[in-house]
């Protein structure tokens, strides 16, 4: 469903009710529903009536979730360090949350990895879902991950969505065993939350 956005404005108290502690938050009217920019959020309300707001800003209603459901933008940010006996490393959590479309993978070598020729940067089921290819290793390298999102993705697995929670792997190749190396990474994606009521 397409939105079309109105200019921002400050929220004010309304009878769908107040903004609930988050002095940041703007709210922009939709067509069709509401579109809640919070501080650390971005929330899709329910829909109520063209051309009115349907939830309260940055996160939506206990009740209208409950019925609804709602969903979210975010990002999760950890430093993987680069397996010193072996070709894989996974992050520590699951940085590929569940219900969530992965919108794209960023990443920065803060340590250089040495003796290896490239990595790529995935999950276990999909070694280079996120990125093919990285060749640069020294520290400083960055870049973004978008392969999941390209016509080369043939797969369910080697797409954007992500029906259950998983590690994010990076795979190490070429050369010799590395002795040094770490990359910190951050997912952003959008998560949806089922209804409850």
């Amino acid at each position: 469903m397409a939105f079309t956005v109105f200019p921002p404005t400050p929220f004010e108290s309304t009878e769908e009710g107040q903004l609930a502690g988050n002095d940041v938050a703007r709210q922009h009217q939709v067509v069709r529903g509401t579109l809640s920019v919070g501080r650390d959020a971005l929330v899709v309300g329910p829909i109520s009536s063209p051309n009115t707001t349907g939830t309260k800003v940055g996160v939506p209603a206990v009740a209208d979730a409950a019925v609804a459901g709602s969903s979210f933008i975010s990002s999760l940010t950890e430093e993987i360090t680069i397996n010193l006996a072996g070709t894989t490393s996974d992050s520590v959590g699951n940085m590929l949350p569940a219900n969530a479309l992965i919108l794209g993978v960023a990443f920065l070598v803060t340590e250089t990895i040495n003796n290896r020729t490239a990595y790529s940067i995935g999950d276990a089921t999909t070694a280079a879902r996120f990125l093919a290819t990285g060749s640069a290793l020294t520290a400083g390298t960055n870049g973004v991950g978008l392969a999941h999102l390209s016509g080369a993705a043939t797969t369910l697995a080697a797409g954007p969505s992500q029906p259950s929670g998983a590690k994010l792997r990076i795979t190490t190749s070429g050369g010799t065993q590395n002795t040094t190396g770490k990359i910190r990474v951050t997912v952003f994606y959008i998560q949806a939350v089922a209804p409850t009521a």
